[in-house]
Formats: structure tokens, C-alpha cells, sequence
């Protein structure tokens, strides 16, 4: 792939990326992770995030385990945001 090649596609994920993201931080909510995965085949991007707010929701679905704060806090797949409007990828 040539490096216009590259710059073409870091665009297209970018204003692809821009109105998803824009569209998360209208719930308002307070996010401290987002990430934005593929694989090393190229697969579509998957946006996957994480507010204080959304962790204390899920941490509530586990009320006897006292690390589901820590196990759930970073995960990219346990969160309720993950393949945030997947659709538009």
C-alpha cells in the first residue's frame, strides 16, 4: 500500500470516526476510555468506550464480586459501548 494510499484510508477512518464519537459524547456521559480496534487483517474498525457512569451500571450486574470494577474498568469487550454504531463503519 503506498503511503497516499495509507493517508487516504487514516482519512476516511477519521471522518468516519468524527460523527460516531461526536454521537457517544451526546449521552452526556463521562468517558475516560475510547478506543478504536481492528485486526491485523484489516477488519472494520469497532469503536468501543467507557464512561464512569456506564461502569457503574454494569459493576451493579455483579453484586458479589468485588473485582468487577477492576476486571470490567478496561475492558474493551465487557463494555456497553462496545461496537458503538458499528453500522456506520
Amino acid at each position: 500500500m503506498s503511503k497516499a494510499d495509507l493517508e487516504a484510508l487514516a482519512q476516511l477512518i477519521a471522518d468516519t470516526a468524527e460523527p460516531v464519537i461526536r454521537r457517544l459524547f451526546e449521552t452526556r456521559e463521562t468517558f475516560y476510555y475510547l478506543s478504536l480496534l481492528t485486526t491485523g487483517e484489516g477488519h472494520v474498525p469497532t469503536l468501543s468506550a467507557w464512561s464512569f457512569e456506564a461502569l457503574g451500571r454494569e459493576v451493579q450486574k455483579y453484586p458479589n464480586d468485588d473485582t468487577a470494577r477492576q476486571d470490567l474498568k478496561w475492558s474493551h469487550a465487557d463494555s456497553p459501548y462496545y461496537a458503538f454504531l458499528h453500522a456506520r463503519f
